[in-house]
């Protein structure tokens, strides 16, 4: 397990540190140690150089055609975006993709603004894979604008495979009300269940 300092450091970003922990020793584990220094030696920097990562790799002789080098910046670009502007821009701004777990938000990263032309809102949709459906593990990351959500399910995972789901907006499961050209809306991690689909 990585030390209690980096494991501290990424529950902080809103992952499990177990689940990162175990990701990286199953896929790379001859090289978790190389995640964890460069976790370490990041961690308590307060800004970042568009070299930083790049300065890092050479002065540590990191082989960049290694296996796990792209892991290794992806968990630095999760780094960068939580240090530079907190865990929501991190939540935002980190890919699928990614080698990483997925960021989870809770009550404490927000202090919540009732916004008075909310209590119009009667739904929220998502856009969203295939995968995270049949899972029943839905995101945090709702809209008020199904044509947001109709967008993002085929950009994002090129319908058929893209889906849009509804469920009845529920203000005791928000934790955070972006106003956008259409409302964001983030709830509680595990909020929406299937059977509360329409």
């Amino acid at each position: 397990m990585f030390s209690s300092k980096v494991c501290e450091f990424i529950k902080k970003m809103g992952m499990r540190e177990i689940e990162y922990y175990n990701l990286i020793s199953n896929q790379f584990s001859k090289n978790v140690t190389v995640f964890e220094t460069m976790i370490s030696f990041f961690m308590n920097k307060q800004n970042f150089k568009n070299s930083g990562f790049n300065d890092y790799v050479s002065n540590n002789k990191i082989d960049r055609e290694a296996d796990f080098f792209e892991s290794l910046f992806e968990i630095f670009c999760c780094i960068e975006l939580f240090i530079s502007d907190g865990k929501l821009k991190l939540y935002k701004f980190r890919q699928p993709e990614w080698n990483v777990p997925r960021v989870v938000l809770n009550k404490s990263d927000f202090e919540f603004e009732l916004l008075e032309d909310i209590k119009d809102i009667e739904f929220i949709y998502r856009g969203l894979s295939k995968d995270e459906f049949d899972s029943g593990a839905f995101g945090q990351s709702w809209t008020t604008d199904l044509s947001v959500a109709e967008d993002f399910a085929s950009r994002d995972y090129n319908q058929p495979n893209g889906l849009v789901v509804k469920t009845l907006f529920n203000l005791e499961d928000v934790l955070h009300i972006a106003g956008l050209p259409e409302y964001e809306v983030i709830v509680e991690n595990g909020a929406i269940k299937k059977n509360l689909l329409k």
